[in-house]
C-alpha cells in the first residue's frame, strides 16, 4: 500500500480597521488602501467629498456600527459639496460592500454622455451594495434625487430618504432594470417634476416591506408615491402610504406595470390612491375602498399623522386583520396592516392612556368603559392597578389622577 501525504497550505488573512482621520484625512484615501472585509470607519465630522467604492468589497461606517448610537448618523455626514453623486457603486461590488451609519446629503448625481444626471445621494450601476441606518437628504438629479439603482439589486435597511428632487422622475429612488430589496425604509417629501416623486420603476421589481411613503409629490404628471413603469412588478408588504399627490395616481401608479400589496394602509393620497393595473390587492386598508380579499375601508387611527407619526393607535382599525398566513407580529398576534405594528404586549408610555395620543384625558375614561362594556382586550393601559382587569377601581384612579394633574 502506498502511503499518500497531502500538505494543506492555509492562508490567513486578517481585516484591518482603517481610521478616518487618524490614518487617512479623507473617507477616499481609507478606501483607495483597502482590501476585501477592511473596514473604513469614519470618526464623526462632516466630510466634503464624493466617495466611490472601487469594486472593494467593504464596510464604510460611523461609530454607529461599534456603538449603536444612533446620534452618531446625525454626526457624521458625506456632502457631495453639489459636484455629482455623493456616494458611487460602479464596479460590480456585492452585498458585502456595506455603507453604514451616514447621512449622506448635497449630491447633485453623475452625469451620461448626455449630461443626464443619476443618484444624487447614492448612485448604483451594476452592483448590489447593502445600505445601512442612512439619512439621504437634499440631493438632486435628473433621475434618482436620492438614489439611483441601474442593472443593480442592492439591499436597503431603516433608510430616510427625505427632501430629494428629480427633474424628471424618482424624486426618492428610481430603479431601471434592478431588483432592489427594502426593508423599514421612509420616503418623504420628495419631489419629482414628472414622475414617481417618491419612487420611479422601470423594468423593476422591488420589494418593500414595512416602508412608509408620505408627503411625496410628482408635480405635474403621475405617481405620487410611486410610478411603475414597463413590465415592472414591485411587490409591498406591511408599507403604509399617505398623503402623496400627483395629477394622476396620488399613492400608486401604474403604466404597463402590474403590482402585488399586502397588509397595507394607503389613505389620504390625492388625487386617488390607485391608478392603473393593481393586480393583487388584500388585506389593504384603501381610502376610497378597493376590491380583493380582507380588504377594508376605514380610518387608520395613526397617532400623529400630522407629524409624521404613523403608528397605530390602540383603537385602530388596522390591528389584527393583516393576513392571517402571513407571520405574526413581533408580540405573537395576527399581523397588523401597515409599517408598523400595534404591540400589544408593550409598555404604556403614559399611565392610563387608553387613546395613544400621549395625554391622560376623558377619552380614555370614555375608551375604558367602552372596554368594559365590551368585555375587550385592547386597553391594557387602563389596568391602574395592576391587577389583570379593567373594572371600575380602574376608572376611579384615572379620574384621581387625572384632577391630580389639572
Amino acid at each position: 500500500m502506498k502511503r499518500i501525504t497531502i500538505f494543506l497550505f492555509i492562508s490567513f488573512t486578517y481585516a484591518t480597521v482603517i481610521n478616518i482621520p487618524a490614518d487617512y484625512y479623507t473617507i477616499q484615501e481609507g478606501i483607495d488602501i483597502s482590501t476585501d472585509g477592511d473596514t473604513v470607519l469614519v470618526q464623526p465630522n462632516t466630510y466634503y467629498e464624493n466617495i466611490n467604492f472601487n469594486g472593494h468589497n467593504i464596510t464604510v461606517g460611523s461609530m454607529f456600527i461599534m456603538t449603536g448610537d444612533s446620534n452618531y448618523i446625525s454626526q457624521t455626514v458625506i456632502d457631495g459639496n453639489q459636484n455629482g453623486s455623493v456616494v458611487n457603486f460602479d464596479s460590480a461590488e456585492d452585498n458585502t460592500a456595506i455603507l453604514n451609519g451616514f447621512i449622506i446629503q448635497n449630491g447633485s448625481g453623475n452625469e451620461n454622455y448626455l449630461g443626464t444626471s443619476y443618484g444624487g445621494g447614492i448612485c448604483c450601476n451594476s452592483s448590489d451594495p447593502k445600505l445601512m441606518n442612512l439619512k439621504i437628504i437634499n440631493n438632486t438629479a435628473d433621475y434618482g434625487g436620492g438614489i439611483s439603482c441601474n442593472f443593480s439589486d442592492p439591499i436597503l435597511i431603516n433608510i430616510h430618504i427625505s427632501n430629494n428632487s428629480a427633474v424628471a422622475g424618482g424624486g426618492g429612488m428610481e430603479n431601471y432594470s434592478s431588483n432592489p430589496s427594502l426593508n423599514d425604509i421612509t420616503i418623504s417629501y420628495n419631489t419629482a417634476v414628472e414622475y414617481g416623486g417618491g419612487m420611479a420603476n422601470d423594468f423593476a421589481s422591488p420589494i418593500l416591506i414595512n416602508c412608509i411613503f408620505h408627503n411625496n409629490t410628482s408635480l405635474e404628471n403621475v405617481g405620487g408615491g410611486v410610478s411603475n413603469y414597463t413590465t415592472s412588478s414591485p411587490i409591498l408588504i406591511n408599507c403604509t402610504f399617505y398623503n402623496n399627490s400627483a395629477v394622476i395616481g396620488g399613492g400608486l401608479w401604474n403604466g404597463g406595470a402590474t403590482s402585488t400589496v399586502t397588509n397595507c394602509i394607503f389613505w389620504a393620497d390625492t388625487p386617488d390612491e390607485f391608478f392603473g393595473n393593481i393586480s393583487n390587492v388584500s388585506y389593504s386598508n384603501i381610502q376610497g375602498g378597493y376590491e380583493g380579499f380582507g380588504n377594508i375601508e376605514s380610518d387608520p387611527l395613526f397617532l400623529d399623522p400630522d407629524n409624521d407619526d404613523f403608528h397605530l393607535g390602540y383603537d385602530s382599525p388596522c390591528i389584527d386583520v393583516g393576513d392571517p398566513n402571513s407571520p405574526l407580529d413581533p408580540d405573537g398576534t395576527i399581523t397588523d396592516m401597515g409599517a408598523y405594528y400595534f404591540d400589544q404586549n408593550g409598555d404604556c408610555p403614559v399611565q392610563g392612556d387608553v387613546s395613544g395620543d400621549g395625554n391622560l384625558d376623558v377619552i380614555d375614561i370614555v375608551q375604558t368603559v367602552d372596554c368594559i362594556l365590551n368585555n375587550s382586550d385592547d386597553c391594557f393601559c387602563a389596568d391602574l392597578d395592576s391587577n389583570g382587569t379593567i373594572d371600575v377601581l380602574d376608572i376611579v384612579m384615572m379620574v384621581d389622577l387625572i384632577l391630580g394633574s389639572n
